[in-house]
């Protein structure tokens, strides 16, 4: 293994993937609703508007946070443009950066080559790679909080200023990123290793009985301008939603997002799905060693238990809530990986197990990826899986064979070019083939574009309330400036009947009782455009109709 990872052109070449894979049709992929695009919204808004306090896009008021991501978006478009690859810039970024982090600041805590062999799982993992392809706040938030845990790593272990500056700045950004999983998340670990890491009394090295203060003085200045500004309406509703409601004491009702006991092991073992093999042991190996009060067992035994396992008694579950955990996994399966090749554990049937297993659920994976693109997208679907399911079947083949050969090297090789090849061949042939369907508000947008050129033109949307996606104005807002949201008819009808020239976009649920009104005055409806597609959020089909009046 070690010649693997000193192999300067292997590494070369892996990062190069990652780096793609990460960037990949970034500018490609519409805007997938609800979040992302609410958040493009404000950063627009932002920009347009001068006002950075208060994020404001019309159908988003329930995804405002607080503002470091949106900033990061807005900055990203001052600089080059307002597009989706802007959108996602500083969502890559961030990716790239905590891979960066957990090689350069870990592996003064566990060693190199286990953070590089990190780094390397981590990357080439389904989820983690995604989030650099989707502008929600979860890569931002995760490069915080893996900056935040592995300078108190360092801190514990060899305690300097240097890193007690870095861990509260990386709480000042975290929680201007998202509140307060950055402190359930240190503050947690903070306590748990003072009572059980011989050296946790060093942590009081951080002073957080000034720090954390002083970390909370960024977000308390934007509160209280943002206060200022509105009468703290954003901030109530941000403390409302976010906490309260979160521990069952809000107003708001989170109990849609929920999830059975070990909702947050499937998506751990989803994520890796390329390490399932070494999945097992690598959690019975930390948790059998409960009782070590020294070196990085306890550290890792803390950041899995306030990453991911706290998380598995609250109501609310969503599947980045535990991403703070994908870094400490990683480095778990970097050590497993890393024992077994050099033979310090021994070759137990549930390596062979895991080993056959993975094995049938990776066939089981490239069926299914065949199966549905050749059902839906029929034969281009067919030819676009095939590479895909290839890659699956030959890398678990290969892995598997070098788990039995007992040459773990072979295997890890041929698991990280699975891991990133296969998802990096679904975002250049199967996903695609999904644009055209979940891309309707932007064929929404660019039809209103090219019937009606002028951009003064005023737009109503009258739709359904469940049909409400921001990607709809963001989209709208390239070709118009004068756009609004009208829910009842009788409001509706006055701005027909007006002589301004007016964009009317409405929907199956409210296209009938338009033509309804349209019959009582003995008329049929105007002429119209129809545009068909996928609300992607509520995975249904839905009809836009475009009217243009006068």
């Amino acid at each position: 293994m070690d010649k693997i990872l000193n192999n300067k052109i292997f590494i070369a070449i892996a990062i190069a993937l990652i780096v793609l894979l990460v960037f990949v049709q970034n500018g490609a992929t519409p805007l997938w609703d609800e979040d992302e695009s609410a958040y493009a919204g404000f950063a627009k808004t932002m920009l347009e508007t001068g006002n950075w306090l208060i994020p404001d896009f019309l159908w988003s008021d329930i995804h405002r946070k607080t503002p470091l991501h949106f900033w990061n978006i807005a900055i990203s478009y001052n600089f080059f443009g307002i597009s989706e690859f802007a959108t996602r810039l500083s969502s890559s970024l961030s990716v790239l950066l905590t891979l960066f982090l957990l090689f350069f600041w870990g592996k003064n805590i566990f060693g190199k080559n286990e953070s590089l062999l990190a780094a390397l799982i981590l990357g080439s993992s389904f989820l983690v790679p995604t989030l650099g392809k989707i502008a929600v706040t979860d890569a931002t938030l995760l490069l915080f909080q893996t900056a935040a845990v592995l300078a108190m790593g360092n801190f514990l272990f060899q305690p300097s200023a240097k890193w007690r500056w870095i861990f509260w700045i990386a709480i000042a950004l975290g929680v201007l990123t998202k509140g307060p999983p950055i402190l359930i998340l240190t503050f947690g670990m903070g306590f748990f290793l003072y009572f059980f890491h011989e050296n946790g009394k060093n942590l009081l090295g951080l002073r957080p009985w000034f720090g954390l203060p002083l970390a909370l003085l960024p977000l308390g200045v934007w509160g209280w301008l943002a206060w200022q500004q509105d009468g703290g309406e954003l901030v109530s509703m941000l403390w409302d939603w976010y906490v309260l409601s979160r521990i069952g004491l809000g107003s708001s009702d989170v109990s849609t997002w929920t999830g059975p006991p070990g909702y947050y092991l499937a998506v751990l073992l989803a994520a890796f799905f390329p390490w399932l093999i070494f999945f097992p042991s690598a959690l019975w190996d930390l948790f059998k060693n409960y009782k070590i009060k020294t070196g990085v067992i306890p550290f890792l035994m803390a950041w899995i238990l306030f990453g991911w396992i706290i998380y598995e008694i609250l109501p609310s579950k969503l599947p980045a809530y535990t991403l703070a955990a994908h870094p400490a996994m990683a480095i778990l399966l970097a050590k497993q990986i890393l024992k077994l090749n050099e033979l310090k554990v021994d070759y137990k049937n549930i390596y062979k197990l895991s080993a056959v297993l993975f094995l049938f659920l990776s066939f089981g994976l490239a069926v299914a990826v065949i199966f549905y693109c050749g059902t839906y997208f029929e034969k281009i679907g067919f030819q676009s899986a095939v590479p895909v399911a290839t890659v699956l079947w030959v890398g678990s083949f290969a892995g598997v064979i070098g788990i039995f050969g007992k040459r773990v090297d072979w295997s890890f090789i041929a698991l990280f070019f699975m891991g990133i090849l296969f998802n990096l061949l679904s975002w250049v042939f199967v996903i695609p083939l999904t644009y055209d369907s979940f891309s309707t508000t932007k064929k929404v947008a660019a039809k209103c574009a090219e019937i009606a050129p002028d951009k003064n033109r005023e737009v109503i949307f009258y739709l359904e309330t469940k049909n409400l996606l921001p990607s709809l104005p963001f989209y709208i807002s390239y070709n118009f400036k004068n756009y609004n949201s009208i829910g009842k008819l009788e409001k509706v009808l006055p701005k027909i009947n007006s002589n301004q020239p007016l964009l009317l976009i409405t929907d199956d649920g409210k296209i009938e009782k338009l033509k309804k009104a349209f019959e009582e005055k003995g008329e049929t409806l105007p002429a119209h455009e129809v545009v068909e597609g996928w609300s992607l959020d509520r995975l249904q089909d839905k009809k836009m109709y475009i009217f243009k009046i006068n």
